[in-house]
């Protein structure tokens, strides 16, 4: 596994389809964003430019409007109610007034550029006349974004030399200045400091390759204009991929992910300039503290994309040179220069699930005509209670179906003409799962075929489903088929906006919460699969997988229906005569329903469904 493998790459091509799909409004849009309006204290001659953004806004999507900002208001915010830990004027703009004039006499072939939102422009003259260059832009942010990305802006001066960095650490400036310069006289394209710890203790990826207020670029490398306006337009589409394929745990959320929230700096980083950077050349430094798998397939890329590249370790216990016993996650403040967070924590295990309420089944049988043994699911619903169940039906042959089966009066209203291995098979279940899930108080839908039947009583079903309420299929990631199937693996190399490593075979006939079944719901994915054979048995713990919610860490990876294939056949086998020997395979399985048994199946003799310990089924 490589880091392509593990992280999504924004590419050319996607730059491109900007390109050429980008309407008139949508470049008007992004001038707005990421233009600049004019400039105060202009100094174009000197080498070394520190780049930091000056913004007030609330960085999160969701988070309440501030009032336009005022001297007044930026000085007495927290007395006010619209700051947490500091007022903003302290914290960020007198740095810029009182710091920099010494960071200058010291530093005199250092700029300090600040980008300043276009409601705070009152600012522009005073900070310029304490030596900053002043860049006021025609955006005053919506919220972290895009006024956290405008520091990037200086990445395409050819000639120069970027540092990167957050109003409050000027105090640490020197140690960054020189590490650009050593990155300069190395020829390396950029050196960083990655997060160091890789998940959130939500299980989310807060790895990134660069954090957000501490590194330096080499100008001139990249056209950062057309790359920010490319991925803020595929974002904003939803073209943007927000999931990492962790090692040994299948994809799981990258943290920062959301235009215009807090952190979508660092996934632009770490999905756009990075993979170009790491062509160049990168000088790395790691704190000590570093726990990191992706760490290592980090340092192989760069390394690979330029053997010059390398990596120093250096002895603090925090990057920004902070004491602290441990990393802790901070708020960020509504004002914002670039805020630093430390999202980390120990990794911690997936939660066990609290008992939830008895639930209610919804059944979902997904026949050719009537069900094989229509007797035996008569009498296993009709010892269940009616508040704990709902049935729904879709029959292919509908006009076939007897009016006196189960199933008659249970017809959904949309009918698919389903054909095996095809993608009408995922229609009908969607078609299934829509109809289920618009009665709100179902909280499991299980998916029933023709010649299932159920093996042991519901109230197990409902006791394990309120022990542990997530879904139930049996799931295998693509990576894994592909180790011992090359060709079945190869059905899914392919689909039309969906990495293949996120990709996932699964049983067809499963049982899913609410949760999941919402979530598929909402990400209809189905154009991906269109020429997939057998999408039934994939799609569905794909399509999870594709919207954030791993399948081999959100669901229970156990079959619900007991199923016996025979080595090389498309088909399972199929049971006329059910010996002891099968039956107790069925016990031994923890399923609760079995197939496949066709009409004039001897399943009577055994009573399958009011099974009661493992001596019969």
């Amino acid at each position: 596994m490589g880091w392509t493998d593990v992280f999504p790459v924004f590419t050319e091509e996607m730059v491109d389809d900007f390109e050429a799909q980008a309407s008139k409004e949508d470049r008007t849009q992004m001038e707005e964003w990421y233009g600049t309006e004019r400039v105060v204290n202009a100094q174009p001659d000197k080498p070394d430019i520190v780049s930091v953004s000056l913004f007030w806004k609330n960085v999160r999507e969701g988070d309440p409007e501030l009032p336009a900002p005022t001297r007044e208001i930026l000085q007495n915010a927290q007395e006010l109610g619209f700051a947490k830990r500091f007022n903003p004027w302290d914290h960020y703009v007198k740095p810029l007034l009182e710091q920099v004039p010494d960071v200058l006499e010291k530093f005199p072939d250092v700029v300090v550029r600040v980008y300043l939102a276009k409601d705070m422009e009152f600012l522009a003259e005073e900070l310029a006349a304490a030596g900053n260059e002043v860049h006021v832009m025609k955006s005053s942010s919506i919220h972290f974004a895009p006024g956290g990305l405008w520091r990037f802006l200086p990445f395409s001066e050819t000639g120069k030399r970027v540092t990167v960095t957050d109003v409050d650490r000027l105090n640490e400036l020197e140690s960054d200045l020189l590490r650009s310069q050593t990155m300069a006289q190395g020829g390396l394209g950029a050196w960083r400091v990655p997060v160091p710890i890789d998940l959130t203790g939500d299980r989310r990826v807060c790895y990134l390759p660069f954090m957000g207020c501490q590194f330096g670029v080499q100008g001139g490398l990249m056209n950062v204009r057309q790359l920010l306006e490319a991925f803020t337009w595929h974002a904003i589409n939803g073209l943007i991929e927000p999931l990492a394929i962790f090692p040994a745990c299948g994809p799981l959320e990258i943290q920062g992910n959301k235009w215009p929230s807090y952190g979508f700096d660092e996934l632009f980083m770490t999905l756009a300039a990075y993979p170009r950077l790491a062509q160049k050349g990168m000088l790395t430094f790691v704190p000590t503290f570093s726990k990191s798998q992706l760490l290592t397939l980090d340092i192989e890329y760069v390394t690979w994309g330029n053997p010059n590249s390398e990596l120093v370790y250096f002895p603090v216990d925090d990057c920004c040179g902070v004491v602290r016993e441990a990393p802790q996650e901070s708020e960020p403040e509504a004002f914002s220069a670039d805020i630093v967070e430390f999202p980390h924590g120990p990794v911690s295990e997936v939660p066990e699930n609290a008992v939830m309420e008895e639930p209610i089944v919804a059944f979902l049988f997904l026949t050719r005509s009537d069900q094989n043994h229509a007797n035996v699911w008569t009498e296993y619903l009709s010892d269940i209670p009616q508040t704990s169940k709902r049935i729904y039906s879709h029959c292919k042959d509908r006009e076939f179906l007897p009016r006196s089966s189960f199933l008659h009066s249970f017809q959904i209203e949309e009918w698919i003409d389903t054909e095996w291995g095809g993608l009408s098979i995922v229609h009908a279940t969607v078609a299934l799962l829509e109809a289920a899930v618009a009665d709100a108080a179902c909280t499991h839908f299980v998916l029933i075929s023709e010649s299932c039947v159920p093996v042991r009583p519901f109230h197990e079903l409902s006791h394990s489903l309120q022990l542990d309420p997530r879904s139930r299929m049996r799931v295998q990631p693509w990576n894994e088929v592909r180790k011992w199937n090359i060709l079945k693996a190869q059905h899914l190399e392919n689909l039309a906006g969906i990495r293949k490593e996120l990709a996932h075979f699964h049983d067809q006939w499963m049982c899913l919460s609410r949760k999941d079944a919402e979530l598929i719901l909402k990400h209809d994915r189905r154009d991906s699969f269109a020429g997939v054979f057998a999408p039934d048995e994939a799609y569905f713990a794909t399509v999870l997988a594709s919207a954030g919610a791993s399948p081999l860490q959100s669901l229970a990876n156990r079959a619900i229906t007991w199923t016996e294939w025979e080595m090389g056949k498309p088909h399972p086998r199929e049971f006329l005569t059910v010996r002891p020997s099968t039956a107790a395979q069925i016990v031994d399985s923890g399923c609760f329903f079995a197939r496949k048994f066709p009409s004039g199946s001897d399943i009577g003799r055994w009573e399958l469904h009011r099974a009661r310990s493992a001596a019969k089924i």
